[in-house]
């Protein structure tokens, strides 16, 4: 188990989230590209319809981020996209569920959020496990869904539910 703390990020940390995004080990998986920007992330941080969180290690280094990104239309505001990624020297440390942890419970204490979807690469089992210990189910298959190392490949679109009680 590594030793992290996890905060909201700050535009300065744009860089390194841009970093592991593109790392090996990392971008085969999420919907990232070779000409993504800093700029591009920044304003993720900045927008008030994303809430994103980055987990630091004891040298103040950024290793993994997560992001809840609300969804635009009024009769979806209950629901957010989720998308996280650790780098890759981190990878089956703890990051990741820390991660998801911190972000949940921010979807369900502070935003009261009763669905957080994300998409998977079916080949991704690991990351299909781990998001599976945190309540998320498979909703359905989504065949040719993105390019990864110039094939199509299918991702399972996931769901977690929170419904008031």
């Amino acid at each position: 188990m590594k030793e992290f703390s996890i905060r909201p990020a700050e535009p300065e940390d744009a860089s390194a989230i841009q970093h592991i995004r593109l790392m090996p080990g990392v971008s085969e998986w999420i919907l990232s590209l070779s000409t993504e920007s800093a700029t591009s992330i920044r304003q993720d941080i900045l927008d008030p319809e994303t809430y994103m969180f980055v987990a630091i290690d004891h040298t103040g280094s950024v290793i993994g981020y997560i992001k809840l990104s609300l969804r635009q239309h009024v009769r979806q505001r209950h629901k957010a996209r989720l998308s996280i990624a650790v780098d890759a020297s981190c990878h089956g440390m703890g990051v990741g569920s820390g991660l998801l942890e911190a972000a949940l419970t921010f979807a369900d204490q502070q935003l009261k959020l009763v669905k957080v979807d994300l998409t998977v690469q079916v080949e991704n089992t690991g990351a299909a496990k781990l998001y599976e210990r945190f309540g998320f189910v498979r909703e359905g298959l989504c065949k040719y869904e993105c390019i990864n190392a110039g094939e199509y490949v299918d991702v399972y679109l996931m769901a977690r539910y929170c419904l008031p009680q």
